[in-house]
């Protein structure tokens, strides 16, 4: 779905680690067979040329609390293969529980989704992503969301979260910010 902000993306990040390969052309990486009923992820790996190609049956997480926590070396402005930095953030966490990581006192995204934030009628979402999600930029795109700074000591301003990716739109996840537990003193 939305190939074309993925293939946005693929674009950005091969110009930027390898500016002198050419474009990856996504439509020619997706199965001609897809399967027909469920929900199901397509996962291209890419580097130089295209590693692997899978697709995986997806499950929605029940993510039902989310757990502030300071990383100030956070960098994942790419879509790496390689998630340590999430895996080390999230130890100790129980399965029903995600992370929001905060860098330099700002709200950026979870371990697997970027945010959105309710405010009264309202959608905004950190304007400090550590990715910058196909799902966030269309959402952006379409009006639906704003981008704003958001500072963890003011996450109590909002009244709910919504985890959004290219699986999962703005309401498929939502956490109350009561079961956001802000960052330890």
């Amino acid at each position: 779905m939305h190939l074309e902000y993925h293939q946005r993306r693929v674009n950005a990040t091969r110009s930027e680690l390898f500016p002198r390969l050419p474009q990856l052309t996504l439509h020619e990486w997706v199965p001609e067979a897809l399967p027909p009923t469920g929900l199901h992820k397509l996962r291209i790996v890419y580097g130089r040329a295209v590693e692997k190609v899978e697709i995986v049956p997806y499950h929605r997480r029940a993510v039902k609390s989310l757990v502030c926590i300071a990383a100030d070396e956070a960098d994942y402005r790419f879509k790496w293969e390689d998630r340590s930095l999430f895996s080390r953030l999230m130890t100790d966490l129980g399965s029903d529980q995600d992370i929001i990581v905060v860098r330099n006192g700002y709200v950026t995204d979870s371990s697997y989704a970027n945010l959105a934030l309710q405010q009264g009628d309202r959608w905004v979402t950190p304007d400090t992503p550590l990715l910058a999600g196909t799902a966030r930029q269309r959402l952006l795109d379409a009006g639906l969301i704003t981008a704003v700074p958001v500072r963890a000591a003011d996450l109590r301003r909002y009244s709910r979260v919504s985890l959004i990716n290219a699986m999962n739109d703005i309401g498929d996840i939502v956490i109350p910010i009561q079961a956001v537990h802000p960052l330890d003193s």
